[in-house]
C-alpha cells in the first residue's frame, strides 16, 4: 500500500485512530514490562544479598 503524502500515511485511510491507539498500547506495555522486569529484578538482588549476609 502506497500513500501520496505524509498525511495520508498518518491517516491511515480512515483507520487511524484504530492502528495509532494500537501502537501506543503495544509500546506502553513493553515500556511497562520493561520497568517492571527491572524492579523485580533489583528487588531479588537485594533479597539474595541480604540472605547471603545473614549468619
Amino acid at each position: 500500500m502506497f500513500f501520496d503524502s505524509v498525511s495520508d500515511f498518518l491517516a491511515m485511510g480512515g483507520h487511524a485512530p484504530f492502528v495509532w491507539s494500537a501502537y501506543a498500547i503495544t509500546l506502553f506495555a513493553i515500556i511497562g514490562f520493561h520497568i517492571h522486569s527491572r524492579l523485580r529484578h533489583r528487588h531479588l538482588q537485594r533479597m539474595l544479598k541480604n540472605l547471603k549476609d545473614k549468619p
